[in-house]
């Protein structure tokens, strides 16, 4: 008893301690209540930059720490930053005695240079995304800010370079600078893409005569100060001393060395003035010190030596060309050279009798990065060999001599670089692929004397807008930068690269030749007109923007794959005209619905679907028609391609009526799970229910014994046909994903 009594006195003044610690508890919460955290700008972590670090703390602050985790695109934890790159940060916060993260807003923080910051509510886990990873600026010398001098004009922009551009503004904001007086420039730096100023280092950039410059660390502001202006004017600038070199070869830099100039002051006074100290003077030249001379626009031009409005020019400059005589002393030539761009191509001269190995110089590992324009015009060749210079993707030019009278086959095949190609007057034919998928070219002159060209001889020129023709031409003619024939009967190539998005055929044409508008992808509509009796195979193929055409009275044939993957096309008119639709002529595109004249004689068209007159053969179904489908009992034979690739055909009824299925007729009709072939089929054509990659259709119900179908013509069909030779009539299945077909039922 008395034990209990005991227990029973600690057990009160235990509650009675805990009651006062939890009032003192309450007390001080009422008295002290945790601060919802209130500063959203996260400070220190720094924007990825090519070679840096990542840091792993934030800049701590009296409410929170925290930590930063980083990772690339792969969910790869980075040492070290790469260029263009997308990295994520993913900082922990830590609330600081007194602070709480609860009631803290969705999104409320902030990270310097991320493109997206995110948080959740009360959550101190932040998500901020930084944009591709750039390099810092390294070039520290700013060049173009002339040296202030008594009555010139003030720069405004400094001269720009791969890394940044720039202003320039000067302290008083002079419109000409005053005589003795000190002048200050601030130039104010924007860095191109994939450069950034983070990670510059304070007084890192240079400015050639100024006695100070200075820079923040990260920054790209720069205040340069110049000595005080000479209380002289210059009247006149004369050259004392031509420089020692004036003769070049193409593609080499400029050497000033040895020019001497003499400023002629307005006391009388003069200054020889060396190259050297050009820039501290504020004589500019044209071109520079150091820049790459270009045959085409240097030869035979000389110097122009500047100062402020004041002129002077050195004697004339004088380049050649690198000409060789064997394509190994090119190649050699090619290799030693540094890389380049299409824009400072190297230029060639090749004078050879023979091409053979020209495109294994081209694709040479130490050569495709160097870009060429070639002229062979001095060499002795007839004949252009075949894909001579197939997939030669560096060069930009080309000259052809006057002996060669055919471009042949593929000459020139994929030359994506290709910008200009000089035909010479002796060819006379242009043939397949010649210049096909030459990405860059813009323009291409048919010379006189050609009597022939290749329908898909321009084919995938996507850049090409304009084809001119020699008005001496007897066979091909070109208007608005489209060719024709002589007659203008039948239009021959409408330019990829073109950008109308309309176009009306002339009156004249009678016929749209094969691949005419081949991927003319900004053609919206085209008008044909009843002059027109044939529309060519691939005519139209690939005009992805094409969303409707009218096929004319006159029209009698459409080829093979004339309107092949016009994506856009949702609905065709046939004119009473039309005895031929070719091979896949609609095929790839979007149609809902297809029109026949009622007075069409070869043709017909029932609830948007294209049969023959009588309707005893199914042409083609409309590609993007949905749901199911019963064919009339009209029909006796589905035609090749008739349904291929009507991905929202879910079921199709085939009447006894069919007796034939054509090659790929059910091909890509990945909706379509189970079919029923009737008695009356006695032949199933060539992949005619093939899915290649798919295995949609698991189901195929035989109601004759000895229908004959190919290895292809089902999923797995060697499988289907195997089982099909023994178990005849009954339902057939294919387990998902394919695999074995087993008949199930008779």
């Amino acid at each position: 008893m008395r034990i209990r009594k005991i227990s029973s006195l600690f057990g009160i003044i235990a509650f009675a301690v805990v009651f006062v610690f939890m009032f003192i508890g309450c007390e001080e919460t009422k008295e002290n209540p945790l601060k919802v955290i209130n500063i959203a700008d996260i400070k220190g972590v720094t924007v990825p930059i090519n070679g840096g670090i990542p840091v792993t703390v934030i800049a701590e602050n009296e409410q929170y720490s925290g930590t930063v985790e980083w990772k690339d695109t792969w969910n790869n934890k980075p040492y070290t930053f790469t260029a263009s790159t997308v990295y994520t940060a993913t900082i922990i916060l830590m609330p600081k005695a007194g602070y709480t993260l609860q009631g803290v807003a969705t999104n409320f923080f902030t990270v310097a240079g991320a493109t997206s910051v995110r948080n959740n509510p009360n959550s101190g886990v932040i998500t901020a995304i930084f944009s591709a990873s750039t390099n810092v600026i390294n070039i520290a010398a700013i060049q173009g800010v002339i040296v202030p001098a008594n009555g010139l004009t003030p720069v405004t922009v400094i001269t720009e370079n791969e890394q940044y551009s720039g202003i320039v503004t000067w302290n008083d904001n002079p419109s000409t600078f005053a005589a003795s007086t000190v002048y200050t420039a601030t130039i104010t730096l924007t860095p191109k893409k994939g450069y950034s100023l983070q990670g510059v280092m304070a007084n890192f950039f240079t400015v050639i005569g100024a006695t100070s410059v200075s820079n923040a660390a990260d920054s790209g502001v720069i205040t340069a100060l110049f000595p005080a202006t000479d209380s002289r004017l210059v009247n006149n600038i004369v050259i004392k001393t031509q420089p020692t070199k004036l003769t070049y070869t193409h593609g080499d830099p400029l050497d000033l060395t040895g020019l001497v100039v003499t400023l002629i002051y307005n006391n009388g006074a003069t200054d020889d003035v060396n190259a050297v100290y050009f820039p501290i003077k504020s004589i500019t030249t044209n071109p520079a010190q150091g820049d790459k001379l270009d045959y085409s626009t240097h030869n035979g031009q000389p110097v122009k030596i500047m100062y402020g409005s004041l002129e002077c020019n050195t004697n004339k400059l004088s380049l050649t060309i690198p000409t060789f005589t064997s394509i190994v002393d090119l190649k050699i030539y090619l290799q030693s050279r540094p890389a380049n761009t299409a824009d400072s191509a190297y230029i060639v001269a090749l004078n050879v009798s023979d091409l053979t190995g020209i495109k294994d110089t081209f694709n040479a590992e130490y050569v495709l990065n160097k870009y060429v324009n070639l002229d062979i015009s001095g060499s002795t060749i007839t004949t252009i060999p075949i894909c001579a210079f197939w997939e030669c993707t560096n060069l930009t030019s080309v000259t052809i001599p006057n002996s060669v009278t055919s471009i042949g086959y593929g000459t020139f095949y994929n030359c994506t670089s290709l910008t200009s190609v000089t035909i010479p007057d002796n060819i006379t034919s242009i043939e397949e692929l010649a210049f096909s998928r030459c990405t860059s070219l813009t323009n291409i002159t048919i010379p006189n004397n050609v009597t022939s060209i290749s329908g898909d001889a321009l084919r995938l020129c996507t850049s090409l807008i304009t084809i001119n023709v020699d008005s001496g031409n007897e066979n091909y003619s070109s208007e608005n930068g489209i060719l024709y024939n002589k007659n203008k009967t039948n239009l021959i190539a409408y330019p990829a690269g073109k950008t109308e998005i309309s176009f009306i055929i002339p009156d004249s044409v009678t016929s749209i030749g094969y691949g005419a508008f081949y991927k003319c992808t900004s053609l919206t509509s085209v008008t044909i007109p009843n002059s027109v009796t044939s529309i060519e195979n691939e005519a139209f193929a690939f005009c992805i923007s094409l969303t409707s055409v009218t096929i004319g009275n006159g029209i009698t044939n459409i080829g093979n794959e004339a309107f092949q993957n016009c994506t856009s096309l949702t609905s065709v008119t046939i004119g009473n005209g039309v005895t031929s639709i070719g091979k896949s002529a609609f095929n790839g595109t979007s149609l809902t619905t297809i029109n026949v004249n009622s007075d069409n004689l070869s043709y017909s068209s029932d609830q948007g679907v294209l049969y023959n007159k009588s309707k005893t053969i199914l042409v083609l179904y409309p590609k993007r028609k949905t749901g199911a489908f019963t064919i009339p009992d009209s029909v006796t034979s589905i035609g090749d391609n008739a349904f291929s690739g009507c991905t929202g055909l879910t079921s199709v009824t085939i009447p006894d009526s069919v007796t034939s299925i054509g090659d790929n007729a059910f091909a890509f009709c990945t909706s379509l799970t189970s079919v029923t072939i009737p008695n009356s089929v006695t032949s199933i054509g060539n992949y005619a229910f093939e899915e290649f990659i798919y295995y949609n259709l698991k189901s195929v119900t035989f109601e004759r014994a000895n229908t004959f179908f190919y290895n292809n013509t089902f999923p797995n069909g060697f499988s289907l046909k195997t089982a099909y030779s023994t178990g005849g009539i009954g339902t057939y299945t294919m387990p998902d994903g394919g695999g074995a077909w087993m008949k199930v039922s008779n």
